[in-house]
């Protein structure tokens, strides 16, 4: 019989495999570096924004085993979780609505989400499904914050969030807050905006007062009315960044000088304090939050 360290012993099976078959492949490993910067602006009293950027892990160290010497590596699987959202209501109410949503999703998600490495149509659907209720869950709760105290009634926000494990990277969005992908030199929002101007724009009608623009139809919180998650999955590249923003950056500047400061290629804590530096030289008049995360192989 062969000795099991000798180089005739091909039923010995490779780590990569037998892990592959019942966890899941691990996604690529993927360098991503992140900055994020929120100011309440020039004109507002306070910043109803809200960010968080959460780095999830999930490990596999071996404790003892009389396996080969290294035959078994640590591993660390990484993801990656961001969110921005801008509250309304009014003064602290709208602060209120942006916090407490974001609450609600640290503390639904750890069983809610589940680890998503193999990436096909199932597993899409699925988690899909999962942040859909997830997003139903804060909207219930804000809600029912209004219910119990009627001087938070009416208090609502955006949520935009991104969910990125190794190159396939999921948005959620609910809102006028944005989503925008920097790829080949080119910007391209994943987004819609969730407005009344928006509305009559894609029925081809004409959009006919400003006001309209900041006229939300879908957030959460608000009203009674039920909310629509738009869901998004996009495959990167190398290179690639990703943009979360509130809408006191985009009202500022056009997606093409948002694309023009990407191009320079500077780190994204550089990039990140030179948009919401040229949003606060236009005038500042919201609050203004963006997350830039670039990912390389």
């Amino acid at each position: 019989m062969s000795d099991y360290r000798s180089a005739d012993t091909p039923w010995f099976p490779a780590q990569e495999d037998v892990f592959a078959k019942h966890f899941g492949p691990s996604p690529p490993r993927v360098d991503v570096r992140v900055a994020a910067q929120s100011h309440r602006g020039r004109v507002r009293p306070n910043n109803e924004d809200h960010f968080v950027v959460i780095e999830r892990h999930r490990g596999r160290t071996v404790l003892m085993s009389n396996l080969p010497a290294g035959y078994l590596k640590s591993v660390d699987d990484v993801a990656y979780v961001m969110a921005v959202a801008d509250g309304i209501g009014g003064a602290a109410f709208g602060e209120l609505a942006s916090m407490l949503a974001l609450r609600s999703a640290w503390e639904q998600a750890p069983s809610s989400i589940k680890w998503t490495w193999i990436v096909t149509p199932a597993e899409i659907a699925d988690l899909k499904e999962r942040i859909e209720l997830v997003f139903q869950r804060m909207h219930g709760d804000l809600l029912e914050r209004g219910r119990q105290a009627p001087g938070y009634a009416g208090m609502g926000t955006t949520l935009t969030g991104a969910y990125t494990v190794g190159l396939d990277a999921f948005f959620a969005h609910v809102g006028d807050s944005r989503a925008y992908r920097f790829h080949a030199g080119k910007l391209a929002r994943l987004t819609r905006d969730h407005t009344k101007a928006q509305a009559y724009l894609d029925a081809g009608l004409p959009v006919a007062h400003q006001s309209w623009y900041h006229t939300l139809t879908n957030c959460l919180g608000g009203n009674e009315a039920p909310i629509v998650v738009e869901f998004h999955h996009v495959h990167l590249a190398a290179g690639d960044q990703l943009l979360l923003c509130t809408d006191g950056l985009t009202d500022e500047m056009a997606d093409e000088e948002i694309e023009a400061i990407l191009c320079r290629g500077t780190p994204p804590a550089e990039a990140v304090q030179a948009l919401v530096a040229l949003a606060l030289d236009r005038g500042g008049r919201d609050n203004v939050t963006a997350i830039l995360a670039r990912y390389e192989t």
